[in-house]
């Protein structure tokens, strides 16, 4: 973190691991999405290294994680519960739970989280 405010401040260039916008770096990842990538940071901002595909399964995991991240947050500006829930059994931290108890799980994470999420409860 110090030498990313140290690249900004001095305009010193460095190379560091940034979460940025897909501006073509990771060629098979949509566009809008946010992906981890190395880039370049001085005093004119952040500046991703181009990347190109990700690999076979490598890129098909990263899709479903973005995809699964975009439902998340449609369901979040929404108020949906129906997508929340879905979405929640397609996570892959999901893995592990009972699928007849996703809704309950869901249901719980939006309660501890409704000042947050105000749409779910309107």
């Amino acid at each position: 973190m110090t030498a990313i405010i140290d690249g900004i401040l001095t305009g010193k260039q460095t190379r560091c691991i940034l979460n940025l916008p897909n501006t073509g770096q990771i060629a098979n990842i949509p566009g809008d999405r946010i992906v981890e990538t190395l880039a370049n940071v001085a005093g004119e901002g952040a500046t991703p290294e181009d990347a190109g595909e990700l690999p076979g399964p490598i890129g098909t995991l990263c899709q479903l994680h973005s995809d699964v991240h975009e439902m998340i947050v449609s369901a979040a500006l929404s108020g949906n519960r129906d997508v929340a829930v879905q979405t929640m059994a397609l996570d892959p931290l999901s893995a592990g739970a009972d699928f007849s108890e996703i809704g309950a799980m869901t249901d719980e994470l939006l309660s501890a989280n409704r000042e947050w999420l105000p749409r779910f409860f309107a």
